[in-house]
């Protein structure tokens, strides 16, 4: 079978079979950059050490802990210490049995991760669903004084008596939902791409939707790229 020009590219970088030109132009345009890699570095730095403690930058971890499972077969007598991001991973392993404490640069992240603690202990499945999935606000302005805020840590309890009335969407809340939100609601639209979003919400398979975006690669690579 004759191989594609991708496959045939990802062989030679994996067996270091470029040109030996190659790869020195490729180290010189590597060296020539790398003041504005550094500048953009410290830049990002600064950013996001504006954003600590004031807000959280995560709203659900992306990471699949099905994948740690595998490996680390948890049990009750393991007890996990593990970054707190949105909770999400920090809250399955419990699944498992594992004791687990979770840490953050960020506290308010550790409020995030405490309130979907909290609201797994005193919600039902359905109203945690609408909550962190469906992003209704209004439910969580409901229940947040009487079944949630009595058993949140003060540090939390102060971030979300706030956050209840400010936060107008999970999936958009936080600088990687905003993010988000750039993506899917204004980058997309403008590189073609706006069916991605409508064909998730209608529930389109993974095989048709691969066909759909694999006839739409150069876009895909031009926001990779932007990003």
């Amino acid at each position: 079978k004759k191989e594609d020009k991708e496959a045939r590219l990802r062989r030679k970088l994996v067996n270091n079979e470029l040109n030996p030109i190659a790869d020195a132009i490729l180290s010189l345009v590597l060296l020539s950059v790398t003041p504005f890699i550094w500048m953009f570095a410290a830049i990002h730095d600064k950013l996001m050490f504006k954003f600590l403690n004031k807000t959280y930058i995560y709203n659900v971890s992306w990471e699949d802990p099905r994948m740690d499972h595998r490996v680390f077969n948890l049990t009750d007598k393991d007890h996990v210490i593990t970054i707190a991001s949105a909770g999400c991973n920090a809250l399955d392993y419990i699944i498992e049995g594992s004791m687990v404490t979770a840490v953050d640069f960020n506290l308010c992240q550790i409020a995030l991760t405490e309130l979907k603690k909290v609201a797994i202990i005193q919600l039902e499945f359905e109203a945690f669903f609408e909550i962190f999935s469906k992003s209704n606000m209004e439910l969580l302005k409901e229940v947040y004084p009487t079944k949630l805020r009595p058993l949140l840590s003060k540090p939390s309890a102060e971030f979300w008596d706030e956050g209840v009335n400010t936060i107008k969407s999970f999936m958009y809340s936080g600088t990687s939902g905003n993010m988000s939100y750039v993506l899917f609601r204004v980058l997309f639209p403008i590189f073609g791409l706006g069916f991605i979003r409508n064909e998730l919400e209608k529930g389109t398979t993974s095989e048709t939707l691969q066909k759909m975006v694999s006839n739409n690669s150069y876009s895909i690579r031009a926001i990779a790229w932007l990003m």
